[in-house]
This record gives structure tokens, sequence and C-alpha cells, in this order.
């Protein structure tokens, strides 16, 4: 009778207990909200200056030379072309995404095959850190470089489809993947028991990964 001789219908009355809508995010707030932002931020930084560092310091004129005389062009145009359209595909789905909890799962990945791509057209089109190993072998040290980001970026994805681990794992896991690779062009470019030290530190560094990746895969 109150709603009637209010002229209102009893519809628009809200009921009681019912909470006002979540205010819908833009796609802008969404990313500046995430993890996946700042990780891809940070990420971009640190590899343009290992890259630039790389090439100042260890990078090898006769190795790239080498390098360019004995690879196919073609194996990084193949790759390229991988690598650009899983990008693509990644890039689209953020959009998808925008109003989820998932942007994260699409963020990460967009950067490791955005890194692989960056290296891909560095590689192809630029001049990459390119190193002699002590027994006269190149290295392309751009690759380590990137595998120095995608590989820790895949271990923040497989924190995100687990249920039990926490950040400290997660930093003492990457920290691990990365002294793997450092050891691993260590022993590249030293020899004799040097080279026998570092091989099997990078070996032995991959111990504490496994399990975080398995306990990842088990949880998701």
């Amino acid at each position: 009778e109150q709603n009637a001789q209010a002229g209102k219908s009893p519809s628009a009355v809200p009921a009681s207990g019912s909470s006002t809508p979540a205010q819908v995010l833009s796609l802008r707030e969404r990313i500046l909200g995430s993890i996946g932002f700042y990780w891809i931020i940070a990420g971009l930084c640190t590899y343009f200056a290992l890259s630039w560092l790389g090439r100042a310091l260890v990078h090898d004129d006769k190795a790239e030379e080498l390098w360019r005389s004995q690879v196919p062009v073609y194996i990084y145009d193949r790759s390229t072309f991988v690598f650009t359209t899983a990008l693509s595909i990644d890039l689209l789905s953020i959009l998808f995404e925008r109003q989820t909890l998932k942007l994260d799962y699409v963020l990460l990945p967009a950067f490791i095959k955005g890194l692989a791509s960056t290296t891909n057209f560095i590689v192809r089109f630029a001049s990459p850190c390119v190193i002699l190993t002590t027994g006269g072998r190149f290295v392309m040290l751009q690759r380590y470089i990137c595998w120095m980001h995608t590989t820790a970026s895949i271990l923040m994805v497989v924190q995100l489809i687990s249920t039990s681990i926490d950040w400290p794992e997660v930093v003492r896991t990457i920290l691990w993947d990365e002294l793997m690779l450092v050891a691993g062009v260590i022993a590249l470019m030293t020899s004799g028991y040097s080279q026998v030290f570092w091989t099997l530190v990078t070996h032995l560094a991959i111990v504490p990964v496994l399990p975080y990746i398995h306990k990842g895969f088990k949880e998701a």
C-alpha cells in the first residue's frame, strides 16, 4: 500500500540484502592493477639492459660473422612467424579476459611470446650478442638473455595455476632458474676444472625447479 501511495511499483524497491553491483573497471585499470603489467615493465628494462651490457662486454664480432655464415636466416624467419602469431592470439585474449580475474594468465604468456619475438627480430635484423666458447664454437648469448626472462615468467604462470605455492617459493625457484642459466653461460666460456665446476652447478641448480613445476601442475 505504501508503494502504491508513493506511486512506485513493488519491483522498484530494492530487495533486502541486495548489494550494489561491483564497478566495472576499464581494460587500462585492470592492466594497471595486475602484477603482470609491472612484471612486463621490469622484464623489458632488464632485458634491454642485459642486451646492451652483453654487446659492450662479451660480444665477439668474429662469433657473429661465424654464426651468420653457418645458420640460414629462414630458420629465424619461421620462428619469428610462429611466435608473432602466438603473440597476436594472446593480445586478443587480453581483450576477452579484460573483465575477469584471469588477466595475468594472458599477460604473462603474451610477454613470453613477445620477448621471444623481440629476440628473433634482434637476431634477424639487428646485432645480437654472440660469444665464442673456449672450443671455438659460437653461442647466441641473446637467447640466454631471453631465457632468463621467459623461463622466470613461466614459473610465474605455474604459481598462478597452483593453490599452495607462495611468493617466497616463487622467488627462490626463479633465483635457482637464473643461476642455472648464468652458470651454463660461464661453463661455455671457461675450460678445464672451472668448466666442470660450472657445468655441475648448472645441472644442480635445476633440481629445486623440478619439484616446483611438478607441484604447480599437480595442483592446477
